[in-house]
């Protein structure tokens, strides 16, 4: 009987030891699931986090990059207003101007820039009478070929010329100051480059076009000339084009003027 007891009690022990056995088990592997799940819930928050980092920074940079070609867009339309305007400024009168003052010396030319009487040859009357305002008159001026100008003439033409390199030097103030495209504005003022003896808008009208007077438009047509000249890129900058070329036109200007 007490054997019977005995085993009873041992199986009830047995039984009890399983069960808790059990139990714990089960509990083990849920925690193992919850830690599982709670793990998974981690990484796919970082993986939110690590996209919104990248869709953040692909969106700063786009903006970036548009900001920018926006940015150049209205460089390049700051470039064609300015040659717009500059376009505009120019008239038959300034264009004949620049081509009668082509044929000036530099005695001429000294005399033109002091707004004094000057004297030019009869073959250029017709780029004479196109450079001055219409009311102007040339009656009586003329004699053995020679055309002698007045004061009020000779600073009427100066005008012209001073009103044109006034309008330049603003379109090569915004290509020096690069508040515009450069590129757009040199391939379209490259016409103020001549083929003819190597000449610019400057080295045409000598002293009138002081480079002191017009620094910026100096500065734009000596980019040009080293552009024009590719093997002289290297040259030094306290001797530009500019500055050779304006001795080479005093040095091939001294003949004796008409007086």
């Amino acid at each position: 009987m007490c054997v019977e007891i005995q085993a009873n009690v041992f199986r009830i022990i047995n039984r009890s030891k399983v069960a808790v056995l059990v139990e714990t088990t089960h509990s083990k592997n849920a925690n193992n699931l919850l830690l599982g799940a709670l793990m998974g819930w981690l990484i796919y928050l970082d993986l939110i986090r690590d996209l919104s980092i990248v869709v953040t920074a692909a969106g700063y940079l786009q903006s970036q990059r548009t900001r920018k070609l926006q940015h150049e867009r209205a460089r390049r339309e700051k470039a064609m207003s300015m040659i717009w305007e500059f376009s505009r400024s120019m008239t038959p009168r300034s264009s004949a101007a620049r081509k009668l003052v082509r044929h000036f010396n530099t005695y001429q030319i000294d005399r033109l820039d002091q707004g004094l009487e000057l004297a030019l040859s009869s073959e250029h009357k017709a780029l004479l009478c196109a450079s001055l305002p219409d009311d102007i008159s040339l009656g009586g001026q003329e004699t053995d070929g020679i055309i002698n100008l007045t004061r009020n003439q000779s600073f009427l033409l100066r005008w012209e010329i001073i009103s044109r390199l006034n309008a330049a030097e603003v379109v090569a103030q915004s290509w020096q100051k690069d508040v515009a495209d450069r590129k757009t504005i040199e391939e379209e003022l490259r016409f103020l480059l001549e083929d003819q003896n190597n000449q610019n808008i400057l080295t045409i009208f000598g002293k009138i076009a002081s480079p002191k007077d017009f620094p910026a438009l100096a500065a734009l047509i000596n980019e040009l000339e080293r552009q024009r000249h590719p093997g002289n890129a290297h040259e030094p900058l306290d001797e530009p084009f500019l500055s050779k070329l304006l001795r080479k036109r005093r040095g091939n200007s001294h003949k004796p003027a008409a007086h």
